[in-house]
C-alpha cells in the first residue's frame, strides 16, 4: 500500500521549495499530475483511506491550476501565486500535525 504520509511530507517540502523559489511551478504540476494519475489509476487506486483521497483531490487541483494559470499567461516565466502556495501548504499541514484525541 502507498504510504501517504510520506507523500504528504514530500508534498509539503516542494511546496516550500516552490515558495522560496527554489523549485519551479511547472515542476510541482508535473510531479504533481504524475501523482495524481498513479493515486486515480495505478497502485493508489485501491487506497481509499481519507488521506488518499486528500491527496488526489489536492494534485487535482495543483495540476488544474497550473492549466489556469499558464492559459492566462503573458509571459515565459509563470508560477503559482503566493496566496495558492500558502492555502496548498495549510492543507497539507491539517494532514501532518498529529491529531489531538480529547476522550
Amino acid at each position: 500500500m502507498i504510504d501517504c504520509e510520506v507523500i504528504l511530507r514530500v508534498l509539503d517540502r516542494k511546496l516550500r521549495e516552490v515558495s522560496e523559489r527554489r523549485l519551479s511551478s511547472q515542476l510541482l504540476a508535473d510531479w504533481s499530475d504524475d501523482q495524481y494519475w498513479y493515486l486515480q489509476e495505478e497502485l493508489g487506486q485501491t487506497n481509499k483511506t481519507a488521506e488518499a483521497n486528500f491527496l488526489r483531490e489536492i494534485f487535482y487541483d495543483i495540476t488544474t491550476q497550473w492549466e489556469c494559470v499558464t492559459a492566462n499567461a503573458q509571459s515565459t516565466s509563470v508560477e503559482f501565486s503566493e496566496k495558492l502556495l500558502y492555502q496548498w501548504l495549510l492543507q497539507v499541514q491539517e494532514y501532518l500535525v498529529p491529531r489531538l484525541s480529547f476522550s
